[in-house]
């Protein structure tokens, strides 16, 4: 995986979580950093608290989160890079 970037300048990150395709994709400005195409990453996509910015919901993201978007359905790489990012 892609370590993130620790700078003042503003990114996109998504998660695409595509049951369907038993695949989660995560992106950084619009390009793939990470993803799991085996299933085994969505068990963990249940119907629980969704937790942005943190693995465990114990430690908060360095920065702020701004301009959350949650969609219905899972998003092509397409419409991910098309995403405003810088």
């Amino acid at each position: 995986s892609t370590p993130l970037p620790e700078d003042a300048t503003y990114h996109c990150a998504a998660f695409v979580a595509d049951r369907d395709a038993s695949a989660c994709t995560a992106y950084l400005d619009g390009d793939v950093v990470d993803g799991d195409t085996t299933g085994g990453g969505l068990g963990s996509l249940g119907d629980g608290a969704l937790v942005l910015g943190s693995a465990d919901g114990s430690s908060t993201p360095h920065g702020g989160l701004d301009e959350v978007r949650l969609y219905t359905r899972a998003l092509t790489a397409a419409e991910v890079a098309a995403l405003p990012h810088p």
